[in-house]
């Protein structure tokens, strides 16, 4: 339901820039081929590879959404309305560098509000992205434990 639910949204959204999906590689992403429009192009290439040509990442509860915008590369969380949703994203950078959504206009919305702060304050993606990096790539020491887990 997800994966269509995404597949659905996207494709209503007019995308600045070509558009590249990649599925986890534990899904068989031909399983929903009929599904992906033409203007889309899918990899399978490994997130290292890929996330640092990325303008923006889209997704939903996934890791690679943190490691986008811990990279200063904008985040799109899409949830889907009916479904239960695991809160990957930290509040940190929330609404500067990722913010979630569920409808597609939404999208539209913050890639104007991205490319807004790209182009008016360009250091703040670095700077959050880098903030977002401490926050969930740390050594776990007992403070960052205590932060992670509101323990403090």
């Amino acid at each position: 339901y997800v994966v269509n639910h995404l597949l659905n949204v996207i494709q209503e959204v007019e995308w600045p820039a070509p558009v590249v999906l990649k599925f986890h590689p534990t899904m068989d992403w031909k399983k929903y081929e009929k599904a992906i429009s033409e203007r889309f192009a899918v990899t399978e290439e490994d997130l290292s590879t890929l996330l640092p040509r990325a303008l923006i990442a889209v997704g939903h509860s996934t890791g690679a959404l943190i490691e986008a915008a811990s990279l200063g590369i904008p985040a799109i969380d899409i949830h889907h309305p009916q479904k239960f949703s695991h809160d990957y994203m930290p509040e940190i950078g929330k609404g500067v560098i990722w913010d979630e959504v569920e409808e597609p206009d939404e999208i539209g919305k913050l890639i104007t509000q991205f490319q807004k702060i790209l182009n008016e304050e360009p250091k703040r993606f670095k700077e959050e992205g880098d903030r977002i990096r401490s926050f969930c790539f740390s050594e776990p020491t007992d403070d960052l434990i205590g932060q992670a887990f509101e323990l403090k």
